[in-house]
């Protein structure tokens, strides 16, 4: 499920009881293990294009 659909779902309804406010936060919990894994992944993103962007610098020197 997408973060948005997660989103979507969560917000689209109150919770009319214990176990449906429970499911939220499962599903709140679930989102932000999708965040963490997303920002995660870009920080290797972003390190990595650095490494790129120095080493085509360094060739453009030569």
């Amino acid at each position: 499920m997408s973060i948005l659909a997660v989103l979507k779902n969560i917000f689209s309804k109150k919770p009319a009881t214990d176990a449906s406010a429970n499911a939220m936060k499962k599903e709140i919990a679930m989102l932000m293990t999708e965040l963490k894994k997303l920002y995660e992944r870009n920080a290797e993103l972003t390190n990595e294009n650095n490494k790129l962007k120095a080493a085509l610098e360094a060739r453009e020197q030569k």
